[in-house]
């Protein structure tokens, strides 16, 4: 395996606005590129949505059709929700490295990231089930678990794509870079959600044709901005806790 040489990023302290910061600086920066990797991706999803799925309901700017966009993106049965998450999981394989190596401050073409990513799409899809998996049983045991398990494993696409580790390894390894960090990155998290939500809620102010149009192609977005956030912590993890010395982004191209 040849690596890449890559500048040390150095210790400093973990700082969720430094990862808030790098997290939209990216998603501006690699807009373009990730958007198109989103549009491609997602293209089966707006063929079906647009013209075999049933006539959404209009849209105002209440919770439950605000809600109900999103269920119809998840898709109407087991079937297309499958669907929708493998296009999720495939898309979040082909950013990531992208969106590490920008928030490194040396940005690489989209298809250097979408090369590594679909390399180890076995792996990230793993581990993403292991994720799911691991989220919802703590759902199930009053909600907290699950989002303490979310928090914990949200580093693991990251790992895998910069690391080439293993599902288990990966989440292993999320676990203990997260540790001690979890509420700031919860706040952080929560942000992000906060800016979706209020993208989403403006765009209700559209003519309902518009606003189903424009915030179906906006879906693959939200992959991409959460997958920039979880990249912009991975590389702050780790240099708040291994510091120029480490090697493990290095390894990343075969």
């Amino acid at each position: 395996m040849s690596t890449l040489n890559i500048d040390p990023i150095g210790h400093h302290e973990f700082s969720i606005g430094t990862v808030l910061s790098q997290t939209f600086s990216t998603f501006i920066g690699s807009f373009p590129s990730f958007a198109i990797a989103g549009l491609v991706i997602y293209a089966p999803f707006f063929v079906y949505y647009f013209f075999f799925a049933a006539a959404p309901e209009p849209s105002m700017l209440d919770d439950e059709d605000f809600t109900a966009l999103f269920m119809d993106a998840a898709g109407g049965n087991s079937v297309e929700k499958i669907a929708t998450f493998f296009m999720d999981v495939l898309l979040d394989a082909v950013v990531t490295l992208g969106a590490i190596q920008y928030c490194r401050g040396m940005p690489i073409p989209l298809s250097a990231s979408a090369k590594i990513g679909i390399e180890r799409i076995g792996v990230i899809l793993g581990a993403s089930i292991l994720v799911n998996i691991a989220f919802i049983l703590g759902l199930v045991l009053l909600i907290v678990p699950g989002i303490i398990a979310a928090l914990a494993l949200m580093a693991a696409i990251p790992v895998i794509v910069a690391e080439d580790t293993t599902a288990f390894t990966a989440l292993d390894r999320s676990n203990n870079l997260t540790k001690g960090h979890r509420m700031a990155i919860l706040g952080g998290g929560c942000v992000i959600l906060l800016v979706v939500i209020i993208v989403f809620v403006g765009l209700g102010l559209l003519p309902d044709f518009l606003y189903d149009m424009i915030a179906t192609f906006l879906l693959p977005l939200v992959t991409v901005i959460t997958s920039c956030f979880s990249a912009a912590t991975y590389v702050n993890l780790v240099a708040a806790k291994e510091g120029a010395d480490s090697a493990s982004i290095a390894a990343v191209f075969e």
